[in-house]
């Protein structure tokens, strides 16, 4: 790896901002659509709702629905059940997360799934703290191959998530992949120093209350640095 002259008080600060727990975050709208279709093999990618890396929201031929990412099958019977592992629901809308009641899916669906058809929900992807608005537009019955629908909120481009890698040697060198870690941080650094536009210009404004805050204005300052601070430390899902 390519070596860089950081200080160890510099270095000492990136730690101490990884330290930070991010606030949750909130995803709001129905502006994604994803089915299931009765008797499609809920093993494939294809017929699973792949939300994060560990919220993959499917259905087998019966039963409720479950995250095949952390369990392999719908556990639960009646009102009992964890199902679906790592998520708590709720009647109402993400922006409202604060005042809702949470509860597992097994309890909000009251043995009658068909009775979500319509209403607006939450989902509160435990792991990594997003609340997302959801509503079921579809629910096949017991003999209905488990089949089933909804809308939901899609999550924000990540602008955090810039480099594979921090080597510059390294061909994931300024490749996003999908994860919030150091090499990010290191190759905006990078850039930043470099004073690389394309990449380093990200905002106007280090206050979240001032409009140019998160809006390229064609210079690399300080605003930039303390912008990408924030996004890197609230990660991406």
């Amino acid at each position: 790896m390519a070596q860089r002259g950081y200080s160890f008080g510099f270095s000492l600060f990136l730690v101490c901002a990884l330290e930070v727990g991010a606030q949750p975050r909130v995803w709001s709208g129905h502006d994604t659509a994803f089915s299931k279709p009765a008797f499609a093999d809920w093993t494939l990618p294809e017929h699973q709702d792949r939300i994060t890396a560990d919220d993959w929201i499917t259905r087998a031929d019966q039963q409720g629905i479950f995250n095949i990412a952390q369990e392999s099958s719908y556990q639960g019977m009646g009102l009992l059940g964890p199902s679906p592992v790592g998520t708590l629901w709720a009647l109402g809308n993400a922006s409202d997360w604060a005042t809702l009641t949470f509860t597992t899916w097994a309890v909000l669906a009251d043995r009658n799934p068909p009775h979500l058809i319509g209403l607006d929900a939450v989902v509160h992807l435990v792991n990594e703290d997003i609340y997302m608005d959801i509503r079921f537009t579809e629910w096949g019955g017991a003999a209905g191959g488990g089949a089933f629908a909804y809308l939901r909120a899609a999550g924000p481009a990540c602008r955090a998530d810039l480099s594979g890698s921090s080597d510059p040697s390294d061909p994931d060198y300024g490749q996003p992949d999908g994860a919030v870690d150091a090499s990010d941080f290191f190759y905006f650094l990078d850039q930043f120093v470099a004073g690389n536009l394309a990449v380093a210009d990200m905002s106007g404004s280090s206050d979240p209350n001032d409009p140019a805050y998160g809006v390229r204005d064609g210079v690399i300052d300080a605003s930039d640095f303390f912008y990408y601070l924030d996004i890197f430390v609230a990660g991406c899902p």
